[in-house]
């Protein structure tokens, strides 16, 4: 997937990944805000341009998705930080 995406982007996609494996977990801008510690309109800024790039959905309750597209990118993320954690580990 040769796909260019900011560190600040990659860095939500792996929130909504990672959160909504958590169950009971909704995941919403706010819930993305307190976890970078920044304030929901910066979040849905970043959202807005990965909605554009159909990468995650927004239901009517603003829960945040990830769509297929997004999913692949998440796991494509989440392989590489574990390969690069697991090299500086040893």
């Amino acid at each position: 997937m040769a796909l260019k995406i900011t560190k600040r982007e990659a860095d939500y996609i792996k929130i909504v990944y990672e959160k909504s494996l958590e169950e009971q977990h909704r995941v919403t801008s706010g819930l993305i805000a307190k976890e970078v510690g920044v304030r929901t309109p910066t979040v849905i800024e970043v959202l807005w341009k990965l909605k554009k790039r159909k990468l995650i959905s927004v239901g009517k309750a603003g829960e945040i998705t990830l769509t297929k597209r997004g999913l692949k990118l998440a796991a494509m993320l989440i392989r590489k930080h574990r390969i690069l954690e697991t090299y500086f580990v040893k």
